[in-house]
């Protein structure tokens, strides 16, 4: 026992010894070195370099959301009735501004407006006959004056008596009346006028009602009804979106624009203003072809790795922020091409809210900070070494940064091997 206990403890020590080598030499291996700069050797290091180009840059703010056409019309009879046309029965038909989708049975709205028809007929015969007893009425009125008028001559001159007087009153009074009754009932009668074309006008929006077209150019992007299908207003759910999309009648879009609804967090709309430039891809986009649709120069370039792409701009940002969160509504709308952009279509946005087309840029392993002040080191090809320079950024994008100050554009800049680096530093470029 005691011998080996005597071989155990050396090996147990050598162990410890050699793991706390092995673990100071990677911390010397992963920590910048902080050498003297004038502590110079013939032994150079090796990096790669990156050259500070002048390119486009822009700053972006990411969303998510979904694109619906600008233009989508929900549409759905505002009658009841069974269903007897329906003109295009599958999604993807064009349709016309006008153009009849579906009608309901027109037999009764047909019969409703023919009835408003005849009453308007009648009533205005009614009037005619009316306005002739009013006319007959004031030519007897007129009569009876002038008798009662003669009456009262004759009774002046004892030529008549005080009863024949009277009754001249009698019948001139009446004949007034008569007028007034008449007046009245042309009145009336009128008025009867008015009341049947309201019901017309009436019958002929139920009759209107009773068939779906189209209020715009477009194509249909859902069908919900047949023929032979007997509708009412219940059986339309409109408590959702998803409800109302499988019950309404007809859903029709206009795919030549689209609008994409997001919610940004508050401390970066305050970035985004209305008119800023917008780059529309697939939901789920990888991210090596976000960097290089985004960062591969002008904003209108075309991805080299996605599916598609649109452009678009923002049409408007919500002053307010969203009731119980801390975001505000952003809404996009595409400028150009949406050939293969689809209603409904998840989809992630990129917000360019500072752009720069003549910008010093390099990529962020570049950089390096102390005390959270950046600066790069400049590749001297003259004695090949390396010069430490403090850099101000400008624009900050995805993968690259702006140099606002420190850097001139063709400067290399050291990247991979900077943590090993001090100013003045011996090094070999490598590829």
């Amino acid at each position: 026992m005691k011998r080996m206990l005597r071989w155990t403890l050396p090996i147990l020590a050598l162990v410890a010894i050699g793991g706390c080598g092995f673990w100071f030499a990677q911390a010397d291996r992963e920590t910048p070195q902080t050498a003297n700069p004038t502590d110079k050797t013939t032994s150079r290091l090796s990096v790669k370099l990156a050259p500070a180009l002048r390119s486009p840059i822009q700053a972006w703010v990411f969303a998510e959301g979904t694109a619906r056409a600008v233009q989508r019309e929900y549409l759905t009879f505002e009658a009841t009735g069974r269903v007897t046309f329906v003109g295009p029965e599958k999604p993807g038909v064009p349709v016309k501004q006008g153009e009849v989708l579906a009608t309901l049975d027109k037999r009764t709205f047909t019969a409703e407006v023919d009835a408003a028809l005849a009453t308007i007929e009648d009533a205005k015969t009614q009037v005619e006959a009316a306005l002739a007893d009013a006319e007959q009425a004031k030519t007897s009125s007129s009569l009876q004056q002038r008798q009662y008028e003669r009456a009262q001559q004759l009774y002046k001159q004892n030529a008549s008596s005080k009863q024949e007087l009277e009754e001249a009153k009698a019948a001139m009074e009446n004949a007034q009346s008569a007028v007034q009754a008449a007046a009245s009932r042309a009145k009336a009668l009128t008025s009867n006028i008015a009341v049947a074309e309201a019901k017309l006008k009436q019958a002929k929006i139920e009759l209107e009602n009773s068939e779906i077209k189209s209020p715009i150019d477009g194509f249909v992007a859902y069908v919900n009804v047949e023929e032979g299908f007997y509708f009412t207003q219940n059986l339309v759910k409109t408590s959702s979106e998803a409800e109302a999309l499988t019950t309404i009648p007809f859903v029709i879009i206009d795919p030549s624009q689209f609008e994409i609804i997001v919610d940004v967090p508050s401390f970066d709309a305050q970035r985004i203003e209305v008119g800023q430039k917008v780059i529309v891809l697939p939901g789920g986009t990888a991210d090596q072809t976000i960097l290089n649709t985004l960062e591969g120069g002008s904003i209108t370039s075309p991805a080299p790795d996605a599916a598609w792409q649109a452009t678009a701009e923002v049409y408007s940002v919500n002053p307010a922020i969203n009731p119980g969160g801390r975001s505000v509504q952003v809404k996009i709308r595409t400028t150009g091409e949406v050939e293969k952009l689809r209603d409904g279509m998840f989809v992630t946005c990129w917000i360019a809210t500072e752009e720069s087309n003549e910008a010093i840029v390099a990529p962020l392993d570049s950089f390096l900070y102390e005390e959270n002040r950046p600066y790069v080191f400049v590749y001297q090809p003259e004695d090949q070494t390396v010069q430490r320079r403090s850099v101000g950024f400008g624009i900050r994008g995805l993968s690259r940064y702006e140099i606002a100050s420190g850097v001139d554009a063709g400067d290399q800049l050291v990247t991979d091997g900077r943590y090993k680096l001090v100013d003045g530093t011996p090094v070999q470029a490598i590829e």
